[in-house]
């Protein structure tokens, strides 16, 4: 086993936690520069093309071992399809908490203006609230015809990162499609 993963587990086994990743990456882009001092400039991001007027699945995996995610898509809403591989109840959300190991499928439709490029964003849960920034990936949703970059503050997280209502009563709203064979 490579020493630093033995390191690792013999400190998860003496109890320390894990603590919080050191950013969020977007189909390995990123991640958000929240501090000109602490993050490099000239960073890359995902940049998902679109054709106004057509309506796209979106795959989103939190592969991620400790850190539930909040996914959001500035302005845009999120139609649930398909989770783990089953058909959902159409549903729509603004955002979506998606907890470590999870795997959703939206379909998103490009209805809105294209003056500008939109920001596309998971950001962390359940951590310290003034340390959500760091934890944040961003990927643009660039129109065919957009006028320009996305630009001012990122689309909210939810009100309160420790907010566990709101994550049960979205799990709840989450119904799979029942398939019966004859």
């Amino acid at each position: 086993m490579v020493p630093e993963l033995q390191a690792l587990r013999k400190d998860l086994d003496a109890g320390k936690e894990l603590g919080i990743p050191d950013g969020v990456l977007i189909n390995g882009k990123g991640p958000y520069r929240y501090s000109n001092t602490l993050v490099r400039g000239g960073i890359e991001h995902e940049t998902i093309k679109v054709e106004p007027g057509k309506t796209y699945r979106i795959r989103v995996h939190n592969v991620g071992v400790s850190t539930c995610l909040n996914f959001r898509i500035q302005n845009h809403n999120l139609l649930l399809v398909e989770t783990e591989g089953d058909y959902t109840l159409q549903e729509s959300f603004s955002s979506l908490d998606i907890h470590v190991g999870q795997s959703y499928s939206f379909l998103v439709t490009m209805n809105q203006s294209a003056s500008s490029d939109y920001y596309i964003v998971a950001s962390a849960r359940f951590v310290n609230q003034d340390l959500w920034q760091r934890v944040t990936g961003v990927a643009i949703l660039h129109y065919s015809n957009s006028k320009g970059k996305a630009t001012g503050p990122l689309p909210d997280p939810p009100n309160d990162v420790y907010d566990k209502s709101f994550v049960l009563t979205q799990a709840l709203t989450i119904r799979f499609v029942a398939w019966f064979s004859l």
